[in-house]
């Protein structure tokens, strides 16, 4: 596998509301998700693939996958596909009783809202779309800021509370003074080591690294700093564990726990107090 978890297949299940009657409706040990009901609640509609698709998807180097949009009917089984072609298709909604819309994304072509029957929406980047009842407004959210680094000040609807946008498993100093953490988002191939002040000021980078490098956790004594790295990107790369000292000095790299006479993958780390 190439990302950080192993992709299982999933299936739609529905339920009562009290819990009772868990009743398996979809069957096809592939990958099913992001249902949806129609109105008169006979069907459901949602985005399937084969996990050999979602597995190029999903992988650190962002490869073309393709999903397809499919219909089910809860009582007696029926299934239906209502798309065709390459490029992924996610995220389907009843609009009208024979009119479905969906959003397409593909890492090498524009992406946008698509329907059923097959028609062309809006383009861009959209996620999540919701409809109005009326069928003529969409609302849905898109990453907005793309600017490096991923760590600034963020607003925030609670004044009790002050919000930082920051990149993966950011981790305090013990001082609390200062923070480190990735300096990209965490699917991209290069990612480093950032620190920075805790209002998010004198941002440094501690590595600059050609691979892989995140998870970063600072010691308890604020001398070091422990973190993963990943330099193979292929079916068999693994995560290995590294040290620094707190300014960058001092990197060295940890044996790899083995697993089944192969080298697992050692990332998150964690310190004992």
């Amino acid at each position: 596998m190439f990302g950080f978890a192993v992709l299982q297949s999933t299936e739609i299940y529905a339920v009562s509301i009290d819990g009772s009657g868990l009743r398996r409706i979809t069957s096809r040990d592939a990958v099913a998700g992001s249902p949806s009901w129609s109105s008169d609640g006979k069907r459901l509609v949602y985005y399937e693939a084969e996990i050999t698709e979602l597995q190029k998807i999903r992988s650190a180097i962002r490869q073309r996958g393709t999903t397809q949009i499919a219909s089910i009917d809860v009582t007696r089984g029926d299934r239906q596909v209502l798309t065709i072609g390459p490029g992924e298709k996610w995220s389907p909604k009843w609009i009208a009783k024979d009119r479905v819309g969906y959003v397409r994304r593909d890492p090498d072509a524009d992406g946008g809202v698509e329907f059923v029957p097959p028609t062309q929406g809006a383009r861009g980047e959209m996620r999540n779309p919701s409809w109005s009842p009326d069928g003529r407004h969409m609302v849905f959210h898109r990453d907005v800021d793309t600017r490096w680094p991923p760590v600034r000040p963020w607003s925030s609807r609670d004044p009790s509370f002050r919000l930082e946008r920051t990149g993966v498993s950011p981790s305090y100093s013990p001082t609390g003074d200062r923070l480190v953490v990735n300096d990209e988002k965490a699917g991209i191939l290069h990612n480093s080591i950032l620190v920075m002040n805790a209002d998010g000021s004198r941002k440094t980078n501690l590595t600059r690294s050609r691979f892989w490098e995140g998870d970063p956790a600072w010691s308890p004594d604020g001398r070091r700093i422990a973190f993963a790295v990943r330099r193979d990107f292929g079916p068999r790369g693994t995560f290995q564990l590294a040290l620094m000292n707190s300014d960058g000095s001092g990197r060295r790299t940890l044996p790899s726990v083995q697993y089944a006479g192969r080298p697992a993958n050692n990332c998150c780390p964690a310190w004992t107090p």
